[in-house]
């Protein structure tokens, strides 16, 4: 997606009451860096071999998809 300066300024431009910001924004946010934490706390206690098993997959998903196409 767009970097977050673009984000924030295209919501700034919307003017949006505050409450309904705090009320959406956050959530939204959090559920967001949920991805990225969670796949570091896993990769820290994960075994290497998984890992690049699921590179390996995640490759292999998409050189089919590409055939495919």
């Amino acid at each position: 997606g767009p970097p977050y300066f673009v984000k924030l300024y295209l919501l700034a431009l919307t003017n949006i009451p505050f409450r309904i910001y705090l009320g959406v924004g956050p959530p939204v946010y959090i559920l967001f860096c949920l991805i990225p934490v969670g796949a570091g706390s896993s990769v820290r206690t994960l075994d290497p071999v998984w890992i690049y098993a699921a590179l390996g997959g995640m490759t292999a998903d998409s050189l089919l998809g590409y055939v495919l196409k």
